[in-house]
């Protein structure tokens, strides 16, 4: 998946993957909405941010703590680059009841909601403790029919690609 991905894809698709996450929060009624920050070949969540701020959404975004950790910390102008090499806000920690959506990076996702991330599970761990709506961004090609999963792995249940919102169900 990582080789297909592109700036050149991302910067293509950043336009209509920021009306899909627009109709999205529209759609749920989020307010308060968690956001990657966009990186590489990662379909860019920019427009996003831009339109989301004008529509009077708060936003939040990941900031990596200690031992593999993760919290969402108010999106309101400075950020600094993380260890990992993605820019995280320095703005206020939340709790994960005050949002109302949540919006992850994936490599791929399947029709059951598996998402497949970059291995560190700093996603899955704070989902645990997340009980809202998880959209998951991909590019069409990374839709799959079925992706492995394990216990800890959280299911996402929207995938947002450039050209539409995809409700997906959880296996039984």
């Amino acid at each position: 998946m990582l080789t297909k991905r592109s700036q050149g894809l991302a910067s293509n698709t950043a336009s209509e993957i920021g009306s899909q996450l627009l109709v999205l929060c529209s759609k749920l009624g989020a307010r308060s909405v968690g956001i990657y920050l966009s990186f590489g070949g990662e379909p860019v969540t920019d427009v996003f941010v831009i339109g989301a701020k004008a529509a009077g959404i708060t936003l939040f975004a990941p900031r990596t703590g200690p031992e593999s950790t993760m919290e969402f910390a108010a999106l309101e102008g400075a950020t600094e680059s993380s260890e990992l090499g993605f820019l995280q806000p320095i703005g206020e920690v939340i709790e994960p009841e005050q949002l109302d959506l949540i919006i992850a990076p994936a490599l791929s996702v399947d029709a059951f909601g598996n998402r497949l991330g970059r291995g560190g599970g700093f996603f899955d761990r704070y989902l645990e403790k997340f009980e809202g709506p998880v959209a998951a961004v991909v590019y069409e090609h990374e839709l799959v029919p079925e992706l492995p999963n394990e216990v800890h792995d959280r299911p996402v249940q929207y995938a947002i690609t450039p050209t539409g919102i995809l409700a997906l169900s959880p296996k039984r």
